[in-house]
């Protein structure tokens, strides 16, 4: 039996469900994005308050992550991932009755705080429940990649669902009905934490990292801040390096340059799932350089299947990345810390990854895309000699089989 008496065959459909959930928050999240030009002619929607949109929602998320990433130890996991859930709608009825701007402010806002939830709570469950199915490869796969997905899943949902029906409003109802199911499934999934840390302790601005792994957080941080950075980068300039870099009309090249930069990272877990983790992030940011030096080459010659490829092989490596990092990370922490762990190199890995996605956003209209892609790959370079400097630096990371 595992935590709490809960078997493997419990764990592998509270697997299934919170990385559902995991999932539709931050599908939900994405939902809006492609609708900001129909907000801008109905309820006059400014650049400015688009800009204010990101702000707010990543505020929301890191301020979660910071001041209450470990609430689920105090509250448990079922009623923060319910929370997370519950506020998602929120954000979603906000959209689908916004009469003007402050309403999509607000939601935004909203939707952030229920995504730092997610990345908390859900991620925690998601996990805990591998572990116990002895599959510890699915746990540190959606908590690393899933974000990404969930994101790649609303984007582009969206787009579909609004070429085939009307009222846009009706996204977010169906978005809607979608999370109200998964909150009902996740009050029948076991609770995973049995002894509760006290509200106070947990409700204060913290960064988790375990003792004596310093080195491991810091390899951990540079390939989530690196791996995020180009995906950050993707989600706000697909359809741009569509129509500007490889010269396509219509938006079914940037819908697919996007899938192709976020969908093949769920792969990651069972690519590495026998593999040490050390070894396997080593070969991951060593493929995820050579992905960037790819992108930017196909790029520059305006070839569209290669960049394709190119772009599908990135998203996979930095599904190999993100995964054996967390894995090499869990490793050396206790089950009770995995909720501040998660929180914290997830606080890191936004923080970082905004700093470069806005760095190289400024540098589109002054730089080419290849070039901007040249930048991108210089900044990968420095995050690959780094994580391969500190495996082979001193005293090296401990193989960790499990998962």
């Amino acid at each position: 039996m595992g935590i709490g008496g809960i078997d493997p065959q419990q764990a592998k459909r509270g697997f299934v469900i919170a990385s559902a959930s995991m999932l539709a928050v931050f599908a939900a999240g994405a939902a809006p994005i492609p609708l900001y030009s129909v907000y801008q002619q109905t309820i006059g929607l400014t650049d400015l308050q688009i800009n204010a949109t990101m702000f707010l929602y990543l505020l929301g998320i890191m301020a979660v992550l910071l001041f209450a990433g470990r609430l689920s130890d105090a509250l448990g996991r079922k009623p923060v991932a319910l929370a997370s859930l519950a506020l998602a709608l929120a954000g979603c009825l906000l959209f689908a009755v916004a009469a003007n701007p402050s309403w999509v402010l607000a939601a935004r806002l909203v939707q952030g705080i229920s995504c730092g939830l997610a990345m908390s709570a859900l991620s925690s469950l998601a996990i805990e429940y591998a572990v116990i199915a002895r599959h510890g490869t699915w746990g540190s796969t959606i908590t690393g990649c899933g974000c990404l997905v969930g994101i790649m899943i609303g984007s582009l949902g969206c787009g579909m669902l609004t070429s085939v029906i009307s009222p846009i409003q009706a996204v977010y109802w169906i978005t809607a009905g979608i999370l109200l199911v998964l909150a009902l499934a996740v009050v029948t999934v076991p609770e995973t934490v049995s002894q509760r840390r006290s509200p106070a302790s947990t409700i204060r601005p913290s960064l988790f990292v375990p003792k004596g792994a310093g080195r491991l957080f810091f390899m951990a941080a540079a390939a989530y801040v690196s791996t995020w950075g180009v995906g950050g980068f993707f989600q706000s300039y697909s359809a741009p390096i569509a129509t500007e870099a490889l010269h396509a009309n219509g938006t079914l090249l940037a819908s697919a340059i996007l899938a192709c930069a976020m969908a093949t990272s769920a792969l990651s877990g069972p690519l590495c799932a026998h593999i040490a983790a050390p070894r396997a992030l080593k070969a991951g940011i060593l493929a995820f350089l050579a992905s960037c030096l790819m992108m930017t080459a196909s790029l520059a010659v305006a070839a569209t299947v290669p960049f394709l490829a190119s772009c599908a092989f990135f998203s996979l490596t930095m599904g190999v990345c993100l995964s054996s990092s967390l894995r090499i990370l869990l490793a050396e922490s206790s089950a009770e810390d995995t909720s501040a762990l998660v929180s914290s190199i997830n606080l890191v890995g936004y923080f970082g990854c905004t700093i470069i996605s806005c760095g190289s956003g400024m540098l589109v209209g002054t730089l080419s895309f290849p070039q901007v892609f040249v930048v991108l790959t210089l900044v990968s370079t420095v995050a690959t000699l780094a994580i391969v400097t500190a495996l082979h630096a001193g005293r090296t990371v401990r193989v960790a089989h499990n998962g």
